[in-house]
């Protein structure tokens, strides 16, 4: 199963700062929603609240959560870790066919890559710094190949797979 990371962050690999988006940049919001449409997002539970109602509509989303009830609509689903949501995709097979992309938070980025289980990632790098307190493991991309994406004047798009 392909698992792919996608994130922006600062310089400094700032991804939140107390549960929101510390930037807004609409032409980056459009890259991730043209990124996940019609596929599958994978989140913990506080990205899963961070995010607008509108940000679940033609995707699935997978949110990791022990303890928490998720909203109950037709394409979100809860799993509790890794062992329940291979059940999940066993249960559904057409989740196999789509792009798994993890999107957050900095406990489930490390959990994927901690396991060897993302192969990619799309990084949007913010080009201003910004203050957060959440931050993406930067350290897991060190000795990636790296295809820049796109360019503009606020960030730069990057893929990165690995060697």
């Amino acid at each position: 199963m392909k698992f792919v990371a996608l994130a922006a962050c600062d310089p400094q690999g700032v991804i939140g700062n107390e549960g929101t988006l510390p930037w807004h940049y609409p032409e980056e919001l459009a890259h991730f929603r043209a990124s996940t449409w019609g596929h599958v997002m994978l989140m913990g539970y506080s990205t899963y609240l961070s995010m607008p109602e509108r940000a679940f509509k033609g995707r699935i989303s997978i949110v990791f959560t022990r303890k928490r009830q998720v909203r109950k609509c037709e394409n979100i689903f809860q799993v509790s870790g890794l062992e329940e949501l291979e059940h999940l995709f066993e249960k559904n097979p057409l989740l196999r066919e789509k792009t798994h992309w993890v999107i957050g938070g900095a406990e489930i980025f490390h959990l994927f890559f901690s396991r060897g289980l993302i192969q990619s990632a799309v990084m949007t790098y913010l080009k201003k710094s910004y203050e957060g307190d959440t931050f993406f493991p930067l350290h897991y991309l060190k000795n990636w190949s790296q295809e820049v994406v796109r360019e503009t004047a606020d960030f730069l798009i990057v893929r990165h797979t690995v060697l």
